[in-house]
């Protein structure tokens, strides 16, 4: 159930202070707060990682377009690619963000039902797993919301830590892909509470996703269903499971899904490129059309990389655990960096550089010892942590315009301020908005009901 509260933790602190800092991407705050390096670094890494996953984004959707329609694989790649490239390219965010919001609605009519189905024919959640344990063999641990530390995959300490503390915080609070939507919010409230009300799909993905996979195997078992290879483990379930006249429905909603991550990914990338590698370091001062035009080349030549590179990503054997190694490796120092960088005023440039160049050794170095991937981004984010307060402390300290207006501390909120005042005027004038906001739009109540809800969940699902 993590997710929910890492998103309202983001809403509450991390995406005011980008918001309020007049920035566009997350790089561009880290310039800010402390130097090009650090801009530089995250927009080549996270460049990468985006290309990674909007390739193995095409693989799976268009595995299950040629499961269920029986089309050539080849040729479902290209129409995802280039579906998805029209509307981003001419699109740009605003286009990104409607369809999403279109695709998120599709995408929980049609695959919802996938969990009530299963657990129907199984008799239940709790039943399914005590079959899996009797008949199948399956540890105690494969169900246990906290496993001991000895777990092959995700011990205890290493799932609050790695997976809470530090990859679900890096995914909402540092995440181009995932930040990028509020920063482009008309005021820092809508930024904010977008991000609070993200908790209900959040909290519904465990059960459009994660409980039909954990209890699939016992479904393949009595069925007899052989699979080829695990990533094909949804789609088989909504061929199998869901009425003829619902699976187009479903594939409807897998197609939305499958888009909502390419597209603001495929934005995040051409933005990153622009703004943090382009117009920084090779051609400056041109008219925002240039650049424009420029972003839609840039999509253009980044989703044609995504297309080529889907031949590599078929020979991985389990898209999943590639993608979180991958994010293991530099998600626990940028947690670190950015953590201190908003909440500890002395941090300076050269200890975040540091921070991140010797937290990626680390982690590089962890993984030729375990390929857990909670152990590897959690190491690297102690090796990260250590490293940016032992350097800042030895070097001197940040100028006054890194540090105010940037980080918590004494006056930050009239600081903070004066970059709203600042930030509305460069965008458009905006009325002024009340601080008082009806009961059902405040999103100190939301979040209030959201975290109780997941304490529920948690307590529910810790007895099974």
């Amino acid at each position: 159930m993590q997710g929910p509260w890492q998103l309202i933790i983001a809403g509450f602190l991390f995406i005011t202070f980008y918001w309020k800092a007049g920035v566009f991407t997350v790089s561009e705050y880290l310039e800010r707060r402390y130097n090009p390096g650090c801009r530089l670094f995250y927009a080549i890494i996270y460049i990468f990682f985006f290309i990674v996953t909007i390739s193995s984004g095409l693989y799976l959707t268009a595995l299950f377009m040629e499961s269920a329609f029986g089309w050539d694989f080849w040729i479902c790649v290209f129409v995802l690619a280039l579906v998805v490239g029209v509307y981003t390219c001419f699109g740009g965010l605003s286009a990104v963000i409607m369809t999403d919001a279109i695709q998120f609605l599709i995408m929980m009519l049609a695959t919802l039902p996938v969990y009530f189905i299963l657990t129907k024919d199984l008799g239940g959640f709790t039943q399914a797993a005590n079959q899996m344990i009797e008949t199948m063999g399956t540890s105690n641990a494969y169900f246990n919301l906290m496993p001991g530390a000895d777990h092959p995959f995700m011990g205890g300490p290493w799932l609050i830590v790695g997976q809470c503390f530090v990859a679900a915080l890096a995914w909402a609070a540092g995440q181009q892909a995932m930040i990028q939507r509020n920063l482009g919010a008309r005021t820092v409230y809508d930024a904010k509470f977008g991000n609070v009300m993200a908790a209900i799909p959040k909290t519904l993905g465990a059960y459009i996703y994660i409980i039909p996979l954990t209890i699939a195997p016992l479904y393949f078992a009595l069925n007899g269903i052989f699979l080829p290879k695990p990533d094909a483990a949804y789609g088989t379930l909504i061929l199998n499971l869901l009425p003829s006249g619902m699976i187009g429905l479903a594939f409807a909603g897998l197609f939305a899904a499958g888009m909502s991550t390419m597209d603001s990914m495929l934005n995040s990338t051409s933005t990153l490129f622009v703004r943090d590698i382009y117009e920084r370091f090779f051609v400056r001062d041109k008219p925002d059309a240039h650049y424009f035009r420029v972003a839609r080349l840039v999509t253009l030549a980044g989703l044609l990389i995504c297309v080529g590179s889907v031949a590599f990503i078929m020979k991985v054997p389990l898209i999943m655990t590639m993608e979180k190694t991958l994010m293991a490796m530099f998600e626990g120092p940028l947690v670190a960096v950015i953590v201190l960088g908003i909440f500890w005023r002395r941090t300076n440039g050269k200890g975040a550089l540091a921070g991140l160049i010797i937290g990626g050794i680390v982690t590089l170095l962890t993984l030729s010892y375990t390929d857990k991937f909670l152990v590897i981004e959690t190491m690297g984010a102690a090796a990260s942590l250590a490293v940016v307060i032992l350097v800042s402390m030895l070097t001197e300290a940040p100028r006054s315009d890194q540090v105010e207006g940037l980080t918590w501390g004494v006056g930050h909120e009239s600081k903070i301020g004066e970059k709203i005042s600042e930030r509305a005027v460069q965008a458009q004038p905006l009325p002024p908005v009340s601080r008082k906001v009806p009961i059902y739009r405040d999103m100190r109540v939301w979040a209030t009901i959201f975290l109780l809800i997941q304490i529920v969940l948690l307590l529910y699902y810790a007895g099974v």
